[in-house]
């Protein structure tokens, strides 16, 4: 047995390096660009150890590179297999001789054997035979026809396992037809493998030369990306004087390159009639334009042909949008002119200036389907009949003015005459009769848009429609959108336009003197869009509800509307209610509006009305709610579950309350996302996760959100275990914007994200043991946000992104908010004060954080807010901001002093069950607390009145967390008598106490001790190494405080040691070995003058911060910390030299280190952000990758 598998092995590699000696590869040509990232795409696609068939297509428009490709993935992969063929050219070679590709096919699969086939049938059963039993690679090139594989592998059920299969193709259908699991798109080549391939071929080089530059550009920008045209061209130019490539370019703008034009044109011909016609529509008319606008515009044949165009490459379908190549659509343009070259006339379809030297010079023939003329290019002021007389075969006619320019009206007779009798789409702006021709024929018209126009009648005569009487509607049985926008003379529409049953949007826009809207007297299913905006409306008829299917109601600036009619309340697919500028008045909202069960969006902006019914609440899909300048509004309501934006800015400026927005209105902003789980909201004005809410308010952040800080960025401590804890809802963001003034002294400075550059001597941040102080986040990317995306973009865009921290910072996510409001426009010589100052609310709720930033190493979450700009000029600027955690029990307060009862640090503390907060109580004593034993969490944060605290605290048997910051009075802190397991937090920060008793020992689960600005602070008692459960310690901006414990190597439990910015000069770190579980280690500001040298030891260190000290060197030894992955040295301005370091670093800040001469060594870094007189060497060893 041994023996024969040993033969067997040794057959194996003989016929292995038989294939790989026979292997002949193919050739791909000269001068190939790019190609190696599409052969690691195909490779990284293709898994040819799976034991089955696989079929691999190639597609994309003639010319992309498909064939090369192909060539480059046999030569790579073809000696892995028994035996493989490369069948070039098969839909042209199909139509001669099936035998020879036969043959060739056998021949590649048998490893050059020879089979003389007698016949086609005989070739098959060969063919199914020898691939069945072997192993092989084919691939068939340029197959546009199932049936072309018909005799050569007509399934792959023919193939034996693993082997493989390629088709290069132009139409992915053929593809898909024959099962290929793998479908690769070739994309045209970026704009650096433009350039290279094209000078390749023109200079010879890698780059244009320079005297050749900007026209080298014009070309490669003409050829878009396709190798074919780089190659044609650069080639035909290759040697040519500047005068010659001039003119080559000269010529390109009127015809294409023949070459380039007759590969690309092998697709056209494969069409059929109805196809050939749908994609010269396009490519003359609809390029960029909705595909279902332009498949009702084109007819029933439409959509299966943007289909086929789209399978063939000719055209791509993006976000329902269509869009082909330039040299694709600059192919049906020369299909057309060349239907006959001398004369426009003759042409099927014309644009701009043929169209408008065919429509002046009266020219136009019947061979003439579509015209478009853009009137800001070509604006004819005379026309006549004669100038449409001959066109009888027009389906298409746009007569546009796409900015909606002022011009001369058009001049028309009266007698003005339409003679097609095909017309499908007429679209004519600035229209200058007060109603169509008699001959007008709209059977076929499919979409009459008169934008702006002289019309008071659609149609004239007894023949068709007067606006004030009833019509035989029955002539128009397929229009599907009627546009009249900006006709101020329309007084009337008509009757019976309930009869167009086929209507889909009317839109009257503008239309200043249409005082009413018709009855309806029957169904209108197909109806969904109706724009009543700026119209005379004053009233709706009742019959509206015999719009069922209505989806969009348009009627903002209709200034007779006062109050919102009742059945529009019975509309339940309407989706867009929009009502702004309309003066509704108080009480002109009814209560009925909650029947709107589709609504999505409501528009209510200036309007009237102090307040809005309580069952809004009841719109359970109720997306967007513009309440802006409605100036009486008072108070905000209880807001819909699935609201995403709630926009209330510049309202309330006539109330003398400011609008108020309670917690309990948010009751149901966090809710929703449990169910739509991390979905990003994207519209017009607002995208981002979670809810945002804009109101008009500077004078400061509401109330219920506790924590609030006089800078662009805050940040919170995470609840324990805060990802899984079901009672944790999420965060009410809040950020006050003011308007900017040019002399203001008032700005503060902008800190670091991860801390204030001047900290307050009263901070009393229970919550922030880590802060992220003189570290440094992704701050480049907030910088290239303010100083770029706010330029010359949106009259207004707020801005926040949101972080998280754990041993390391990383971005969440970003919201935006953005508007085109009047009141954010800033005019120097007006008063700043006209732009508006605004709160925003952002609701994020903990569903929609991304998992993988959810667990318990994220620790921290940070929200930095950003100034708004408007060309360089700062116009709003961040006030103060804040946060609120949100748990489930806030949601249940109904009323404002509810939510206020317990102060920020309390409610974000959700493990305890019961909590009592004196927050800023003006006692002086602790008063006696009910049931002592059951507390969990007592808040005594500042009560500066407060001098001591009673022994009997720690009698409580279940408090579990003490928070006395702020207590600037209290000046001890008390003997602890008796063990105390219970105590896990206790914070001490911005106290006057000098001196921890020793009996702190006797609080034996202890795990966190914060100290910060404690000034009478000296020293921490020696017994506080006893304490076996202790996790953090801080001590911070306290002046006086110089010794740590001597036995602090003691705590083996320590994870996290903060000592920093200290004013003392004789500050003594102990020994730190020992700390086996320290992961963070921050010693900033401490007036060091030796680099610690045990910190060599801290195995487990992941973060090492430094910044502010006096060493000027770091010993070789740091490379050995093999966990670090942050080191922080900023403002370490005597540092001269940096060693080699760990090769897991991943950010390395050494920002304002004056002194820094050398790096050691290439270190693997990712990150680095390196400041300020570096010497030149430094840059050559930093390795950026951000």
């Amino acid at each position: 047995m041994i023996g024969r598998y040993e033969t067997e092995v040794v057959k194996e590699i003989v016929d292995t390096i038989i294939r790989r000696l026979n292997h002949q590869p193919l050739s791909v040509g000269k001068n190939i660009v790019g190609i190696g990232v599409h052969l690691e795409k195909l490779k990284s696609l293709m898994n040819t150890e799976l034991n089955m068939v696989s079929v691999v297509g190639i597609y994309g428009i003639g010319g992309v590179g498909k064939t090369t490709i192909a060539k480059a993935i046999y030569n790579e992969i073809s000696h892995q297999y028994d035996g493989s063929s490369f069948l070039i050219n098969i839909k042209e070679r199909s139509k001669g001789d099936i035998l020879q590709l036969q043959q060739e096919l056998l021949h590649g699969i048998l490893r050059g054997k020879n089979f003389k086939i007698n016949n086609v049938d005989e070739g098959i059963s060969m063919i199914k035979r020898c691939l069945s039993s072997n192993r092989v690679l084919v691939i068939f090139d340029d197959v546009d026809e199932l049936k072309q594989l018909e005799y050569l592998a007509e399934e792959k059920d023919w193939f034996r396992a693993k082997s493989t299969i390629i088709i290069t193709s132009r139409d992915k259908h053929v593809l898909a037809q024959y099962g290929a699991d793998i479908r690769y798109e070739v994309s045209k080549l970026n704009k650096e493998e433009a350039i290279e391939l094209f000078s390749l071929w023109a200079f010879k080089q890698n780059r244009p030369q320079e005297v050749y530059k900007n026209l080298s550009y014009n070309i490669i920008d003409y050829a878009n990306g396709l190798p074919l045209a780089l190659k044609v061209l650069g080639a035909s130019l290759f040697g040519k004087k500047i005068s010659n490539w001039e003119s080559a370019l000269c010529k390109l703008k009127i015809m294409p390159h023949m070459e380039i034009h007759n590969v690309l044109r092998i697709s056209f011909d494969g069409l059929d009639d109805i196809d050939k016609g749908i994609f010269l529509d396009v490519a003359c008319f609809f390029k960029g334009d909705d595909r279902d606008f332009v498949s009702r515009i084109l007819g029933p044949h439409a959509k299966h042909a943007i289909t086929t165009l789209d399978d063939r490459c000719l055209i791509t379908v993006s976000k329902n949008m269509l869009d082909m190549h330039d040299l694709i659509q600059q192919m049906g343009w020369e299909i057309i002119r060349q239907e006959c070259p001398e004369d426009p006339g003759r042409r099927s379809r014309l644009c701009d200036s043929n169209a408008y030297h065919v429509l002046t010079g009266n020219k136009g023939t019947r061979a003439i389907e579509g015209l478009f003329l853009d009137r800001c290019k070509f604006n004819p002021s005379e026309l006549t009949t004669e100038s449409f007389k001959e066109m009888n075969r027009l389906r298409l006619l746009k007569i546009h003015n796409p900015r909606r320019k002022l011009f001369l009206k058009d001049h028309l007779p009266r007698d003005f005459e339409f003679y097609s009798y095909e017309l499908a789409y007429l679209h004519w702006d600035g229209y200058p009769l007060e109603s169509l021709p008699m001959n007008f024929h709209a059977k076929n018209l499919v979409e009459l848009s008169l934008r702006d126009s002289n019309i008071k009648q659609v149609w004239r005569g007894n023949k068709v429609l007067l606006l004030l009487f009833s019509y035989n509607f029955s002539s128009v049985p397929n229009l599907e959108i009627l546009t009249l926008e900006g006709c101020v003379n329309l007084e009337l529409l008509p009757r019976g336009i309930y009869k167009w049953k086929h209507l889909q949007t009317l839109s009257c826009n503008g239309c200043s003197k249409l005082e009413r809207f018709p009855e309806i007297k029957g169904d209108m299913r197909e109806l969904r869009v109706l724009d009543l905006s700026g119209t005379a409306i004053m009233d709706l008829p009742s019959s509206i509800t015999h719009l069922n299917g209505l989806q969009t109601l348009l009627l903002q600036e209709c200034l007779k509307l006062h109050q919102i009619p009742n059945h529009i309340c019975h509309l339940s697919s309407l989706k867009e209610l929009d009502l702004g500028h309309c003066n509704i008045m108080e009480g002109g909202i009814p209560s009925d509006i909650c029947h709107l069960s589709s609504l999505q969006k409501l528009n209510l902006e200036q309007g009237h009305f102090s307040s809005i019914p309580t069952t809004i609440n009841q719109l359970s899909r109720l997306e967007v709610l513009n309440l802006s300048h409605c100036n009486n509004l008072e108070q905000i309501p209880e807001l819909p579950s699935r609201l995403r934006l709630l926009d209330a800015h510049g309202s309330n400026r006539t109330s003398s309350r400011a609008l108020f927005l309670p917690l309990h209105s948010l009751v149901n902003c966090f809710s929703w996302a449990q169910g739509l789980k991390r979905t990003s909201f994207s519209d017009s004005s607002y995208r981002g996760k979670g809810t945002c809410i804009v109101l008009p308010r500077t004078d400061g952040i509401p109330e219920w959100i506790m924590d609030r800080t006089k800078r662009y960025f805050t940040e919170t401590e995470l609840p324990q275990n805060w990802h899984q804890n079901n009672e944790f809802l999420g965060f009410a963001l809040c950020c006050v914007y003011v308007p900017f003034a040019y002399e203001s002294e008032d700005i503060p400075e902008k800190e670091s994200a991860h801390g204030s550059k001047n900290e307050s001597a009263n901070k009393s941040e229970d919550e922030s043991a880590h802060t992220w102080e003189n570290e440094t986040d992704d701050k480049s990317v907030a910088e290239s946000f303010r100083k770029n995306e706010h330029k010359h973009t949106h009259p207004c865009r707020l801005s926040c992104c949101l972080d998280v921290a754990g041993d390391g910072v990383e971005l969440v996510d970003r919201s935006f908010f953005q508007s085109n409001c009047f009141c954010y426009k800033k005019d120097k010589d007006e008063d700043n004060e006209s732009v508006s100052g605004q709160t925003w609310v952002i609701c994020y709720p903990k569903a929609v954080i991304p998992e993988r930033f959810c667990s318990d190493q994220r620790t921290f979450i940070g929200f930095s807010f950003f100034d708004f700009y408007i060309n360089s000029e700062k116009v709003l600027k961040v006030k103060e901001c804040g946060v609120r955690l949100i748990y489930s029990q806030d949601l249940q307060q109904s009323h404002e002093d509810a939510d206020i009862r317990i102060c920020r640090a309390c409610q974000r503390d959700g493990t305890p069950r019961r909590k009592c907060c004196f927050k800023g109580s003006d006692m002086n004593e602790v008063p006696i607390i009910e049931n002592p034993l059951e507390l969990d969490s007592l808040c005594l944060r500042d009560c500066r009145n407060l001098t001591s605290l009673p022994s009997s605290i720690f009698g409580f048997k279940s408090l579990a967390t003490l928070s006395c910051s702020g207590c600037s009075q209290l000046e001890s802190f008390p003997e602890i008598l008796q063990d105390m397991e219970s105590l896990r937090k206790l914070y001490l920060n911005g106290t006057a106490i000098k001196e921890i008793p020793s009996s702190i020992q006797r609080l034996r689960g202890l795990q966190y001790l914060l100290l910060r600005n404690c000034k009478n602070l000296v020293n921490l008692p020696e017994s506080i190494c006893n304490l076996t459960s202790f996790k953090t310690l801080v001590v911070s901006r306290c002046p006086n405080f110089n010794k740590l414990p001597d036995n602090l190597g003691r705590l083996q439990s320590l994870e996290y040691l903060f000592v920093g910015h200290l004013d003392s000069m004789n500050f003594q770190l102990p020994s730190l070995s020992g700390l086996c579980s320290l992961r963070t280690l921050k010693l900033q500001g401490c007036n060091l003058r030796e680099f610690p040298s045990e910190i060599y030891y801290l195995s487990s260190l992941v973060t090492l911060s430094l910044g502010g000290n006096h060493f000027s060197r770091i010993p070789d030894g740091i490379s050995q910390l093999y966990n670090l992955e942050n080191l922080y040295l900023g403002h370490c301005k005597m540092l001269q030299h940096i060693p080699e370091l760990p090769s897991g670093l991943f950010c390395l800040d050494a920002h304002h280190c004056t002194s820094l001469e050398n790096l050691s060594s290439r270190s693997n870094l990712l990150w680095s952000s390196l400041f300020k007189c570096f010497k030149s060497q430094i840059q050559v060893w930093f390795s950026y990758s951000i």
